[in-house]
């Protein structure tokens, strides 16, 4: 089943591509501050910054592997609380980690704990030249993903709430390449990844799942009104099938969507700036195994100049 965009949203949607893509100036701090979704990189003229993201997302249909959408017919939220820091360790170098407490409540069932950590890496090998209107800024990052939360397969409550993360040590590779134009900002985010087998055993299974490759492409932008940005962004994830052996053999099922956010951006000063954002999988593209939820985040980051 092809997903078509939903006539509840055709009137939002088309006035937010009228004025999210169109390109800003604010690559200076301002710039993608609320767009970017697998980075936590420094993409300004800062030294430092320290984010708290909290969101909350709800998912009201599943997808399965033939694309075919079930309703469901109980109510599960999810809600995180972010915490993120990134650093400039050498000129162009930076370093960053990030690390969400996770609850997830089904009917009056809760669960509550820490996800997966995320560490990166980044260098900026392209510089940006003002007086280029065409040469962005570009940022090769180095993501390592250590599975600090409880996978699927090692949770244990009901309805597997306690399930806040993948269980996979992960690597991945890609660059942010961002560019401003007056009151206009551009950027697109390209990253490839690799998840590592893993064996999890209790006292009734044992089994060796292998994950393969994943894809993720994000392009945005953004205008400024004086201290206020309105983004949009598109992101695409493709993620390869988990096979598994042992006491189940299956070859598993790939897994892709397509996600778009609208952040809003307020810049209190300089150093301080918040972000609100309405994200969606569920409005355009073809999503396969996957739970379509839409929720909002709100975030809040102190910045230190240079």
């Amino acid at each position: 089943m092809k997903l078509k965009i939903r006539p509840f949203y055709h009137s939002l949607f088309s006035l937010i591509i009228l004025l999210g893509i169109l390109p800003q100036n604010c690559f200076s701090s301002a710039c993608c501050g609320g767009g970017l979704v697998s980075t936590f990189l420094i993409t300004g003229d800062d030294k430092a910054q320290l984010n708290s993201v909290y969101s909350y997302n709800r998912a009201d249909f599943d997808i399965d592997q033939n694309g075919y959408w079930r309703e469901r017919n109980y109510d599960e939220s999810l809600e995180s609380l972010r915490f993120e820091a990134a650093h400039i360790i050498f000129d162009r170098w930076q370093a960053g980690i990030s690390l969400p407490f996770i609850r997830r409540t089904r009917g009056n069932k809760t669960s509550s704990g820490v996800g997966d950590l995320s560490t990166t890496l980044g260098y900026e090998y392209l510089p940006d030249w003002n007086y280029n209107p065409f040469r962005p800024k570009g940022i090769a990052y180095l993501n390592l993903i250590i599975p600090t939360g409880t996978s699927l397969q090692e949770a244990d409550q009901i309805f597997l709430l306690d399930a806040n993360g993948r269980g996979f040590w992960t690597l991945g590779v890609g660059t942010l390449l961002t560019k401003g134009w007056g009151i206009w900002d551009a950027f697109v985010d390209l990253g490839i990844h690799r998840s590592f087998p893993r064996e999890f055993q209790n006292s009734q299974t044992q089994v060796s799942l292998t994950p393969g490759w994943g894809e993720n492409l994000a392009i945005g932008g953004g205008i400024n009104f004086s201290s206020l940005r309105l983004g949009f962004s598109m992101t695409w994830i493709n993620e390869d099938q988990i096979a598994s052996s042992g006491s189940v053999n299956t070859n598993g099922s790939k897994q892709q969507y397509t996600s778009l956010d609208f952040p809003l951006t307020y810049f209190i000063s300089d150093e301080w700036m918040t972000v609100i954002k309405y994200s969606d999988k569920g409005i355009i593209g073809n999503p396969r195994n996957i739970s379509l939820d839409k929720g909002v985040a709100f975030q809040i980051q102190r910045k230190w100049p240079r």
